[in-house]
């Protein structure tokens, strides 16, 4: 997951038993944010603009590890074409009209009936050489709860 405003964010969510699906978890983490009050319109009390707040979502292989040097900087991160392809679809998602949460088809195919996908036109990434399936995730401040909270801790049976 990628989240972009000026400054973007990236989350990495991976599969861990007991969990659900990273691409679940993902989505359900975008929606809290998205759907949290005063996360994307202007506060009467703060003269602090709103802050839009963009989200493509992604799911594959990625290479994870710790890229710098030993003198300097050290850190841990991922890349991989995963990687630049949640970005793509984070800037795809900043060139809606409104704040989005956009996923790949290889996400949609994860969640089930969790949440309200709209099938949008494939997309040209760059770099990619085939459009890719691409899904908006309708959103509304009323979104019911799924399955489990934001961790994917599933309750014990």
């Amino acid at each position: 997951m990628l989240v972009e405003y000026p400054l973007k964010i990236m989350a990495v969510f991976v599969k861990e038993p007991g969990t659900d699906h990273p691409t679940l978890r993902a989505v359900r983490s975008a929606v809290s944010m998205l759907t949290r009050p005063g996360s994307s319109e202007a506060s009467p009390v703060s003269p602090r603009p709103a802050i839009r707040t963009d989200i493509g979502i992604h799911f594959g292989l990625v290479i994870s590890g710790n890229i710098g040097s030993r003198e300097g900087r050290l850190n841990n991160t991922v890349i991989g074409d995963t990687v630049n392809t949640s970005a793509r679809l984070c800037s795809a998602a900043g060139a809606r009209p409104r704040a989005s949460l956009l996923v790949s088809e290889t996400v949609s195919t994860h969640l089930a009936e969790c949440f309200s996908l709209v099938r949008l036109d494939p997309v040209r990434l760059k770099g990619k050489r085939e459009p890719i399936g691409l899904f908006e995730v309708s959103i509304s401040s009323e979104q019911p709860a799924v399955a489990s909270d934001v961790s994917g801790k599933r309750p014990a049976s």
